[in-house]
């Protein structure tokens, strides 16, 4: 799979850890709106970062090794932990996420993507990002950024109440 990513961006020794909807139709024999039939079919595992109307779809890199383990007959572990325990800056997650500072900052205001307010600035907990890419991985569904942060409040509701 990292072949493929070299000849396609150049770049042999940096791997994103999201892929965009475009460079998933470079690496699978599939059309752009076959990947969105497929996401939203519940047969490719990508996150929604944003409202119920648009939003951008990022689809985890992870996936193309799960989909070659699988081929192989090899077993493969979905566990995500490398972000665990650190804390992001809205630059960093934007990076990460391959989306555009101002957009997640502006979700983050909204409510759409979980984050704290700390010192004036919003933070995100790296653990949410290897939550939301876990879970697709695990159900090969869409995960919805406003659908998660909902969870995320109603299960902090209940646990104080």
């Amino acid at each position: 799979m990292n072949a493929s990513f070299q000849a396609v961006t150049g770049a042999p020794d940096v791997r994103p850890r999201f892929f965009e909807i475009p460079e998933i139709v470079e690496q699978l024999p599939l059309s752009k709106d076959g990947v969105y039939r497929e996401i939203h079919a519940g047969n490719l595992a990508a996150i929604r970062i944003g409202g119920a109307h648009g939003g951008k779809y990022i689809v985890p890199a992870r996936l193309l090794d799960l989909m070659d383990a699988q081929m192989r007959g090899v077993g493969f572990d979905t566990t995500v932990s490398e972000l665990s325990g650190r804390f992001l800056s809205i630059a960093e997650a934007a990076s990460i996420l391959r989306i555009s500072r101002p957009v997640l900052a502006k979700r983050a205001r909204g409510h759409e993507f979980p984050a704290a307010r700390y010192g004036g600035k919003h933070i995100i907990a790296g653990a949410v990002i290897d939550d939301m890419e876990t879970k697709a991985l695990h159900a090969m569904t869409l995960i919805r950024t406003d659908d998660y942060v909902a969870c995320v409040r109603q299960t902090a509701m209940e646990v104080a109440a």
